[in-house]
């Protein structure tokens, strides 16, 4: 039955898995299964599971993961923890370090406007207005706005829904307020 197993002692294949470094060359090198030997390295401790982050791994994660992520740098931070792009940014949002509608600033293109990236923000968090929070208007025939009220574009809570006519009506005072 089988092929006729060929006992290996567990310091020969450890001594071959640091030289070659893979699991399916020191099977074909002993005459043993690829599954088999990285059993038996699996067992001995002497290979860890690749979807498992140690305690050390998430303390890495979270002190590094927005700095890499604000340079749009995620590949290198996953090469440095022998990981994937994927599989990082997955344990990322699980630890609650990221989410699809956070800033990309490395997105951000010479020239750009920064003022249509802010309301293309807003409008992905809070929708489209269809409603004038100052004059009460509603017709869906109109254009409605979201209107940041003091500057801070970044701040989704600093913005209001009004028509074009009371948005320019309000931008026009705030800038005649400044000058």
């Amino acid at each position: 039955m089988g092929t006729g197993y060929r006992k290996i002692n567990d310091d020969v294949l450890v001594n071959l898995y640091e030289k070659y470094g893979s699991v399916w060359k020191v099977a074909e090198m002993v005459g043993m299964c690829g599954q088999s030997v990285h059993e038996r390295l699996s067992n001995i401790g002497k290979i860890h599971k690749m979807n498992h982050f140690t305690d050390q791994d998430v303390k890495t994660l979270e002190t590094e993961y927005s700095k890499y992520k604000n340079k749009g740098k995620l590949n290198d931070l996953a090469d440095s923890m022998g990981r994937t792009k994927q599989f990082i940014c997955r344990k990322a949002k699980e630890l609650g370090l990221t989410d699809r509608k956070s800033l990309k600033p490395y997105a951000e293109k010479k020239g750009s406007n920064p003022y249509s990236k802010f309301h293309a923000r807003i409008r992905s968090l809070r929708g489209c207005p269809h409603k004038c929070e100052i004059c009460g208007e509603d017709n869906k025939r109109k254009w409605y706005d979201w209107a940041n009220l003091t500057g801070k574009y970044d701040d989704p809570d600093d913005y209001k829904r009004m028509c074009r006519k009371c948005h320019r009506k309000y931008d026009k005072n705030r800038y005649n307020d400044h000058i």
